[in-house]
Formats: C-alpha cells, structure tokens, sequence
C-alpha cells in the first residue's frame, strides 16, 4: 500500500466504526522494523502507522513534521 492508500484504508474504518455509534475503539498496529520497501510483515500488507524507515516526505506546502510525528504513517484520518 503506498501512503495515499494507507490514508484512505484507515479513513474508512475510523468512519465506519463512527458511523455505526462505537462509543470507543483502538487502532493497533504498531512494528518497529517496518519500512516501505518490505512492509511489516503482516499478511503482506504494510499497515502499521508508524515506521521508522522511510519516512513520507511533507506533501507540497505541508510544513516539516515536528520530531515526535516523524515516522507517522497515515496520521490524518487516525489522529481525531
């Protein structure tokens, strides 16, 4: 999955579980050796929403990310 598709996948499940009136959930998938080239190791998927290797760079006009968001995959439809 490239970052726009990661975004979307997240989007949709945040959504859903909004839309279907979950007082509360989670979102874990957390693997530190994963990188873009290999995925996470997980059912050939690469879902984690944070890796420490190639790290997406700012879309155009996007301000650098602050240290403790560097590595964040996915963050706008995780972060609420």
């Amino acid at each position: 999955l490239g970052e726009r598709d990661r975004r979307r996948c997240f989007e949709r499940s945040c959504r859903a579980l909004e839309l279907a009136g979950v007082s509360g959930y989670a979102l874990w998938n957390y693997t530190p050796g994963s990188e873009e080239k290999k995925g996470d190791g997980w059912n050939g998927e690469f879902l984690s929403i944070f890796s420490q290797g190639d790290p997406p760079s700012p879309r155009g006009g996007e301000p650098p990310r602050p240290l403790w968001l560097r590595g964040g995959r996915a963050l706008a439809p995780v972060l609420r």
